[in-house]
Order: C-alpha cells, then sequence, then structure tokens
C-alpha cells in the first residue's frame, strides 16, 4: 500500500468542484473490527484526509458500517460523528462500509473468536454503527443532493438434499455463542441497514465526538 494522494487527490478535487459525490473502492478495509490490522496511522489517516464522501472495502466475509469518521489523531482516538437514523450530512466525515457477504463462508468477527490480538480497540467500535453475518448486497440511489444507500440480508432457502455449512471452522465451540443474521429468519430478500449523506442541514439529532 502507498499513499494514493498524489494521483487520487487531484481526481477527489475536480469530481468535487463539480458537485460529485465522492465514492473510493478497495480491497482490504481501512478499518474494521472482523480481523483488525492497526492502520489508523497509515491508511485510514491516508483515506480520510482526502475526504471522501464514502469509502467501499471487502475481504472480510462480513458486513460493517461506520459512522462518519475524521482523520485519527496522534493518540489513536478517532473523530466521528454519531446518527442514530442514518442521515449524515456531506462533508462531516467518509463513511466506510466493508461488504463481504457474496456467498463465501462466514467468518467470526475476532472478538467472537476469542482472538485478543485481531480484535480491534475501543476507539474502533466506538464507530461502528452496524455490522452482521450475513450475505447481501448494497444499492445505491444517487442523486444530486442525497446520496441513499440501503444495505439487503438475502436469507437463502435452507437446501435440505446438500446442507453445506456455511460456517467457518464450524466445528469450533465458539459457534455455539454466535447466532448468524438469517437464523429463526424467513428466506427471501429484506432491508437490513440504511443510510443517507445530504447536502442540506435537515435534522439537528447528530452528535460530533473529538
Amino acid at each position: 500500500w502507498r499513499d494514493p494522494k498524489l494521483w487520487l487527490a487531484p481526481r477527489i478535487k475536480k469530481a468535487k468542484n463539480q458537485g460529485l459525490w465522492t465514492i473510493i473502492a478497495l480491497h482490504e478495509p481501512a478499518i474494521t473490527t472482523a480481523w483488525y490490522l492497526e492502520k489508523r496511522s497509515t491508511v485510514l489517516k491516508q483515506l480520510t484526509a482526502l475526504k471522501p464522501d464514502l469509502v467501499f472495502a471487502g475481504n472480510q466475509h462480513s458486513y460493517e458500517r461506520f459512522h462518519q469518521i475524521n482523520t485519527p489523531k496522534q493518540d489513536g482516538s478517532i473523530p466521528f460523528v454519531v446518527s442514530k437514523s442514518g442521515d449524515y450530512l456531506k462533508g462531516d466525515g467518509a463513511i466506510f462500509v466493508v461488504s463481504g457477504g457474496g456467498g463465501a463462508y462466514f467468518k467470526p468477527f475476532a472478538d467472537q473468536q476469542g482472538f485478543k490480538k485481531r480484535t480491534a480497540p475501543k476507539p474502533v467500535f466506538d464507530t461502528l454503527a452496524k455490522r452482521a453475518l450475513m450475505n447481501h448486497y448494497l444499492i445505491l440511489e444517487i442523486e444530486q443532493e442525497t446520496l441513499k444507500v440501503t444495505t439487503h440480508r438475502v436469507c437463502p432457502e435452507i437446501n435440505t438434499s446438500d446442507a453445506e455449512n456455511p460456517r467457518w471452522k464450524e466445528d469450533k465451540p465458539m459457534w455455539d455463542a454466535i447466532t448468524l443474521e438469517c437464523e429463526g429468519q424467513a428466506k427471501g430478500v429484506t432491508a437490513f441497514d440504511q443510510f443517507q449523506i445530504q447536502l442540506k442541514k435537515r435534522s439537528t439529532h447528530k452528535n460530533k465526538i473529538n
């Protein structure tokens, strides 16, 4: 990984000057609670400094959405904006989404595994808005003043003739305390999470945390 500022910053600046939304996509997440690698002073700092609206990543076999994040501080704390309703304002930070629910085995989050070395620190967990182990896909609705994202949970019909376990290392005792999002749910597609970024302030419920 190399700091993308040199080539990416001019493109983002051009897009912003044209009134466009700025979305970055990369493979490995800059921030995650799934299998934590310390990136606050490197990748996360570099991406938030570019001030995109939204950052997508994959790699982890799970779903995570973080509140609007700003550039991490030297002490490791992460300034962020909380929104219980999922409504955010453009320019208040970047929303990071990890989407890896296309059909691979579900791998528990490190804290669920009891793997302390890869469990995210508290400042990262504080910024987490929602997470789940589930098959899913996202739909973006992009308009001039609003960027809306809906995450749809996909619960397939149980195949009794080929009941392959969707769990990674399904025999591990850790699964006794872990529930998949579709367990106990009817088959089908359901809206699971939703957020939007707006150009104009339309609510006053948001709280900045520094």
